[in-house]
């Protein structure tokens, strides 16, 4: 799992890359909105396998 953020004057954004071929479960401390889907996350976030999501930081 690979997890980063960028930052700028429209907020912030954690960019979330599960390179395994299994599924992994990151936990987030902060609330966040999906840059993707729109939907809100917070606690436990599973991702897919080789699966990738753009979290919008909202509090």
């Amino acid at each position: 799992m690979q997890a980063f953020t960028r930052s700028g004057e429209a907020g912030e954004l954690l960019f979330l890359l599960n390179l395994s071929r299994t599924a992994r479960t990151i936990e987030l401390d902060k609330h966040c909105r999906s840059a993707l889907t729109g939907s809100l996350h917070s606690g436990l976030l599973e991702l897919e396998p080789c699966g990738v999501e753009v979290l919008e930081i909202v509090s």
